[in-house]
């Protein structure tokens, strides 16, 4: 033990026991109360903080491959929730001072994606010959908002590639580590995937 290379040499060994147990308790206690103070300590200046927006679109898709009947087109009402993580802003009189980010401006961002270019519109797998066929034939007469992608659009893949596209639009203009943590996008009000990174 580390404890006998403090003991005074010459002791009795009644006399070793009793300072054995009585600075090793001293010890025992004061490594506790350093490990505590140091938890505390990294609670207090390495707290992340996470926040999350939620955003809903309506979008249709088709899963091409599939055993059951998603492989026809069809459609959704996405849940998309945002999450972000990042210390509270501490500047002094600014507008965003205690948040994480603004919600509003999580909105913003994300809309710029997910309102503008996926809500009511299609997506398919650029490789599916059914959809492509389709879209080529009307797209010229009825504009339809078709979305071609290098996947088979699984709310998995769709997950990420929201993630892929939000997470180089949030910019940590206060140090202090805002960035996207994670996309949850619910499929259904029972199903969902996590994309996280």
């Amino acid at each position: 033990m580390l404890t006998h290379c403090f003991i005074p040499q010459g002791m009795t060994s009644l006399f070793r026991k009793e300072w054995l147990k009585k600075y090793s308790l001293k010890l025992k206690r004061y490594l506790l109360l350093s490990i505590i103070v140091d938890g505390l300590l990294s609670m207090l200046y390495n707290t992340i903080m996470l926040i999350t927006k939620r955003i809903e679109f309506d979008m249709g898709h088709r899963v091409p491959n599939h055993k059951s009947k998603c492989r026809n087109p069809h459609g959704h009402r996405y849940s998309c929730l945002i999450t972000m993580e990042g210390d509270i802003i501490n500047e002094e009189g600014s507008s965003d001072q205690g948040m994480v980010i603004d919600f509003s401006d999580i909105k913003t961002i994300a809309n710029k994606l997910i309102d503008d270019q996926l809500d009511h519109g299609f997506m398919y797998y650029e490789k599916d010959p059914t959809m492509s066929v389709f879209f080529q034939t009307y797209e010229e007469d009825e504009k339809f908002k078709a979305i071609a992608v290098p996947f088979i659009p699984t709310a998995e893949n769709i997950a990420k590639y929201i993630y892929d596209k939000l997470a180089p639009q949030y910019e940590d203009k206060y140090g202090t580590g805002l960035r996207l943590k994670r996309i949850r996008l619910f499929e259904t009000p029972n199903s969902y995937a996590d994309y996280e990174r």
